[in-house]
């Protein structure tokens, strides 16, 4: 039997501390699985995104209401990214251009998110509409249908990701009441 600490999640727009250095916040998708959790971790350089949500008007704004509300002012130090599935990585280019901080992740997680917006035709493959279907998205569903057209699929990145950035991944530890990060070599969660 899984326990929750909270009986409630965070509402689109703020966040709870978790406990102190690590923040937690929700954000709205449009499919059954209906949220994805982002967190954000404090090291002495700043605070640290861990993951996105999907790059759609609904988690910008939610975006926006965050950076506008309850982490006005914060300075960031850079976006962990944990795996390539749109949810955790779509807002990703978008999210490091606002701030002007780097992504972290694996390099197969960067390759792979890049593939989807180079190519998004690739989520109308069959293995991908089984999959979504299977999680509640109608096959005729606006959220993943697939057109030549660039940006149509509410699943790709519709912002590039950044070139140049660090394309390796942090990992943390508690350390004395307080979170340390160092630089690794990959991510458990790459396909």
């Amino acid at each position: 039997m899984l326990d929750f600490p909270y009986n409630t999640p965070p509402q689109p727009g703020e966040v709870i501390t978790v406990r102190p250095g690590l923040l937690w916040a929700r954000l709205s998708l449009p499919f059954r699985l209906d949220h994805v959790n982002v967190y954000f971790i404090e090291d002495e350089n700043g605070w640290i995104i861990v993951d996105t949500g999907i790059d759609n008007r609904t988690c910008r704004g939610q975006w926006q209401d965050l950076l506008n509300g309850p982490l006005k002012g914060v300075r960031f130090g850079g976006l962990l990214v944990t795996h390539h599935h749109p949810d955790h990585i779509g807002l990703a280019g978008w999210l490091c251009d606002t701030l002007g901080i780097p992504l972290l992740t694996g390099r197969t997680t960067f390759l792979s998110a890049m593939n989807f917006y180079n190519s998004p035709e690739i989520l109308a493959a069959t293995a991908y509409s089984r999959f979504y279907a299977s999680h509640g998205m109608p096959p005729r569903s606006p959220h993943w249908s697939v057109h030549r057209a660039r940006n149509t699929c509410a699943c790709c990145p519709n912002h590039p990701l950044p070139i140049g950035n660090c394309l390796t991944a942090m990992c943390c530890i508690l350390a004395g009441g307080g979170f340390r990060f160092w630089r690794v070599a990959g991510i458990a969660r790459n396909p």
